[in-house]
């Protein structure tokens, strides 16, 4: 968000990504060789409690260009075994599986703010399981993934510092993203090297609603074949297609790179449960929040003024919030709520304000049209003159990063990109925090 200090005046910032045509994915295989359905796999190991809480499924590379309005993504690989997977997976089992045809860019087209729009779909690698076959690597209910989001890299776009927060923003080009992410950066930087740390996004198959899953159900799901609501891209399913909006003019090209983020649950202990999975949600979805947004509702900042004030409005969407703790399908195995709220504006505040236990106004966190709002002031500390200035919030969640309790994981929340000839367990990393930025 961007303020404006004038005797009476301030103004805001926000940010979330997307994979091309081609053939099916290959049979997913383990990192020594090995097809999937060994007993050494991931999958098949019993105690797993958890989930990764982030992946990728595709990279791209996107190209628009601003006077023909054409573009195209084009998946990111390598061909070398030398060199490092440009693709991870949905966690343990698309490690060898490129998503090379999990996303597509439909059109392009100019908005009336003049700025670009690229309609971009994404659907799942995988197609749907036929429950008349045998289970197999390919022949499977358990790969559903949840909360994707399609997480934007411009080169030489605008960034913002926050040396409060600690964080570098790319804040320009994506001009409509569902939040910012920092937990794929580094990944992400090693592929298309920048100077900022966290990224925008925007968030595809957003169904927040319970859809067609009860935990009642014992795979939770009414139908594994055909999942619905809790923020799922089913196997097989339809396409989702979201616009990304970018702002080419303060950036250096219209080249962008495009990773496809989710998240994931071991559904199916081993081979001969791939066609009765049991999905363990909310649990498996994303910790932190998956939208914010910010408004400023009241700006009184003047110029040199500490105790002048302005307030923001923020509102956040978030699978987990509220949700009893527990161990049965529909519970959290701990609490994963809004837990803080940090602001920061360049040059404005002297330190971060940060509001712990913050204590929402209304709203629920899985409407849409009715989100869960939080009113948060910060004054002109720093006694800035007159100017515009960049803002960041900072939404942190109370689930405590390092909780996958099996050997295997120990206890880390993430899988990042290893080469080929390793196994994708190698891969993994852990999070310092759950947060969402805007």
């Amino acid at each position: 968000m961007s303020f404006k200090i004038t005797p009476v005046l301030l103004a805001a910032l926000l940010m979330f990504v997307g994979c091309s045509g081609g053939s099916s994915p290959v049979t997913p295989i383990s990192g020594n060789g090995q097809d999937s359905s060994s007993s050494n796999m991931p999958g098949d190991i019993v105690d797993v409690e958890d989930h990764l809480s982030s992946g990728i499924l595709g990279v791209f590379t996107g190209f628009i260009d601003e006077k023909l309005l054409t573009g195209e993504l084009t998946p990111l690989r390598r061909t070398e075994t030398k060199d490092v997977l440009e693709v991870v997976d949905i966690t343990n089992f698309l490690t060898l599986a490129p998503c090379f045809d999990c996303a597509k860019l439909h059109s392009v087209e100019i908005n009336t703010d003049g700025n670009i729009v690229a309609n971009i779909g994404v659907r799942h690698p995988f197609g749907a399981a036929d429950p008349m076959k045998p289970p197999s690597g390919q022949n499977r209910m358990d790969l559903h993934v949840f909360n994707i989001e399609g997480v934007v890299v411009i080169s030489g776009t605008l960034n913002d510092s926050f040396t409060g927060l600690g964080k570098t923003v790319a804040s320009g080009g994506l001009v409509n993203a569902s939040g910012y992410t920092d937990y794929l950066a580094g990944e992400l930087n090693a592929i298309y090297p920048n100077d900022a740390n966290v990224h925008p996004y925007i968030l595809h198959y957003r169904d927040y609603s319970d859809g067609n899953y009860n935990p009642a159900n014992a795979n939770g799901f009414a139908d594994p074949l055909d999942p619905s609501g809790y923020l799922v891209m089913p196997m097989g399913g339809d396409e989702d297609i979201q616009a990304y909006e970018f702002n080419f003019s303060n950036v250096e090209s219209s080249e962008f790179i495009l990773a496809i983020g989710c998240t994931y649950g071991i559904s199916a202990m081993n081979k001969s449960l791939r066609l009765n999975p049991v999905y363990d949600l909310p649990q498996f979805n994303k910790k932190a929040a998956s939208e914010v947004f910010v408004e400023i509702t009241d700006n009184s900042l003047a110029p040199g003024t500490p105790l002048s004030s302005a307030t923001l409005t923020v509102s956040v969407l978030d699978m987990n919030h509220g949700v009893t703790v527990g161990e049965n399908l529909g519970e959290m195995r701990a609490a994963s709520d809004v837990s803080a709220i940090s602001i920061e504006v360049f040059s404005v505040t002297a330190s971060p304000v940060i509001e712990a236990s913050p204590v929402p106004t209304g709203g629920d966190p899985r409407d849409p049209l009715n989100p869960l709002t939080y009113e948060i002031s910060f004054t002109n500390s720093a006694s800035a003159p007159q100017g515009i200035y960049r803002g960041l919030v900072k939404i942190t969640d109370s689930y405590a990063p390092g909780m996958n309790e099996s050997p295997l994981l120990g206890g880390s929340d993430g899988i990042g990109r290893v080469s080929p000839i390793l196994n994708p367990l190698d891969g993994m990393f852990a999070m310092s925090e759950f947060v969402t930025y805007q």
